[in-house]
């Protein structure tokens, strides 16, 4: 019986009665023995072999800890803002064309909650699949305070705001990427990139996500969550992506932030907040035109004769400075990278750090045509159907060609969703209509939100139009962050570091940037790849 145990415990994993069949009776037979019923084989398997060895030696060590490990629970913050975590999560709802019908698929949504009042600081939802672009945009939200007021049926406000002290996540290249570096050591935060595959140690951001999904998805037609052979979600879908924006506010501003919380003491995140922040007040958080340069993408470049030159792009000095990449040459090394960072969400200009003065200046692209508000996904395929036009033209990829390709590239997504050729075209006409848009308007901000989309489809050029970003001037003393660091997030006394369930050092904040390979943009670069291979 013991060899028969021991091929059970095999990571090939046999079934236990497969195992008394074919391997226990026959060597039985073969011995002389006398064969024991599955009932007593069962009992033995248990008797010579703790639940914990069968599992290890099947499914692994991870797999045997992760069911018998005991959880100690740690003590939250007593500070807003002081630890916060975030996450990405493809959302358990099949979205519609508002207009159309056609079928959308998933969106994705990132979300930071904050670990002392349980309080849900920002988001985003689009489908933009996890990316620096992503997160970028869901930090400004976070960052930014919140304008729901002029949102029909949102009865509470949504005073959550500010830049965290430290920010917990996984091991995402999007979390580890020289952009965040830079925006950790601009805007004077710390990112903690916990162990892979320990979900537990930012269980807060894996359980909003799972409320969510049963308190409000899950009671929705085109849950993913209901599939089965009589309910197929994609042909009961009915919410459009606005629908679903405004089902998960709705939830988020007025029952999960107004509900009694059990680990805030009957308290409700709304109640924890205010009551916390007039303890401990929210230092005022950076411009939104600040914010989104230091949370943009970081590309360092030189500075040539004619300009600073980014995805085929040249960047030049704006019209009210046309001396500014001169003076700026002339006071820098000509071999130097310019510290230099770019939405995007928007290639019509770029900022450049003048590490001197400790300011952030703007460049503006040479032709604003064919590059503002245009995101990278966008980008990539005005190119590749530029250079399409410019074969069948026999010449060289021009002005012309790029805007003849953004122009058909739009006409196309209007089709496409139209048609509805096939899903993942239409996902991802989609897409190239909902770039960038916040998950609610921030107060005094031209970036439009999805609340801005058009109802018909003769509006749905003007997306891009909308989404401009607007001209990004210094407006107070914290633009000078690129030399002064801005204060903690707490008042008073240093708040705790941070700790985890694992035994494991603590990340301090990185301020070196130089050499690192921002993983992000590369893994935004493979995926936009593949996609742009299935556009048609």
């Amino acid at each position: 019986m013991a060899l028969a145990i021991d091929e059970y415990m095999d990571p090939k994993r046999p079934n236990a009665r497969i195992v008394w069949e074919k391997s226990y009776k026959p060597l039985c037979v073969e011995h002389g023995l006398r064969i024991a019923s599955y009932k007593t084989f069962n009992l033995a398997r248990r008797a010579l072999k703790t639940s914990f060895e069968q599992i290890k030696a099947r499914f692994g060590l991870r797999a045997a800890k992760m069911r018998y490990r005991v959880y100690q629970r740690t003590t939250p913050p007593e500070r807003p803002l002081e630890e916060v975590e975030v996450d990405h999560w493809l959302i358990d709802l099949v979205v519609r064309h508002p207009i159309t019908k056609r079928k959308l698929g998933r969106p994705w949504m990132t979300l930071l909650i904050d670990r002392a009042t349980r309080a849900i600081l920002g988001c985003h939802l689009s489908f933009e699949v996890p990316s620096y672009a992503s997160l970028q945009r869901a930090l400004a939200h976070a960052f930014w305070r919140k304008d729901v007021s002029g949102i029909e049926g949102i009865v509470n406000d949504w005073p959550m705001h500010g830049v965290p002290f430290w920010i917990f996540t996984d091991n995402g290249r999007e979390f580890r990427s020289a952009s965040l570096r830079l925006a950790e050591a601009m805007l004077d935060f710390g990112v903690v990139n916990l162990p892979a595959k320990q979900p537990m140690l930012k269980g807060m951001v894996e359980s909003i996500f799972g409320t969510m999904g049963v308190q409000v998805l899950a009671w929705e037609e085109g849950c993913t969550l209901a599939r089965s052979d009589v309910y197929d979600p994609e042909e009961e879908a009915i919410h459009s992506l606005e629908d679903v924006h405004r089902l998960l506010l709705k939830w988020i501003v007025d029952e999960y932030h107004t509900r009694p919380h059990q680990a805030l003491k009957g308290l409700s995140p709304l109640q924890a907040w205010i009551e916390k922040t007039n303890l401990y007040p929210v230092p005022p958080a950076p411009s939104f035109d600040h914010i989104i340069r230091m949370t943009g993408e970081e590309i360092p470049r030189k500075i040539s004769k004619i300009g600073v030159e980014y995805e085929g792009y040249l960047f030049v000095s704006p019209r009210n400075d046309p001396g500014l990449l001169e003076r700026l040459r002339k006071n820098g090394d000509l071999d130097r990278d310019w510290v230099i960072r770019v939405d995007n969400y928007n290639y019509g200009e770029v900022w450049i750090l003048d590490d001197v003065n400790g300011e952030w200046l703007t460049l503006e692209n040479a032709d604003p045509e064919i590059s503002v508000g245009v995101s990278r996904f966008q980008h990539k395929l005005i190119v590749k159907r530029a250079k399409e036009l410019a074969a069948t033209r026999s010449c060289n990829v021009t002005t012309h060609e790029l805007l003849d390709a953004r122009q058909e590239l739009e006409d196309e997504a209007d089709m496409v969703i139209g048609t509805g050729r096939t899903k993942g075209s239409t996902a991802r006409a989609a897409r190239w209509h909902t770039q960038g848009l916040l998950f609610t308007p921030l107060y005094g901000r031209g970036l439009p939100s999805i609340f801005d989309q058009p109802q018909d489809l003769s509006q749905a050029r003007e997306i891009l139009a909308r989404a401009e970003a607007p001209s990004l001037e210094p407006t107070d003393n914290v633009e000078q962050a690129g030399v002064q660091i801005l204060a903690a997030s707490v008042p008073s006394d240093q708040p705790r570091q941070p700790h985890f369930s694992e035994s494991q050092s603590l990340p301090g904040k990185p301020a070196e940037t130089t050499g690192l390979i921002d993983s992000a943009s590369l893994s935004a670069d493979v995926e936009i790849d593949e996609l742009i291979e299935d556009w048609g």
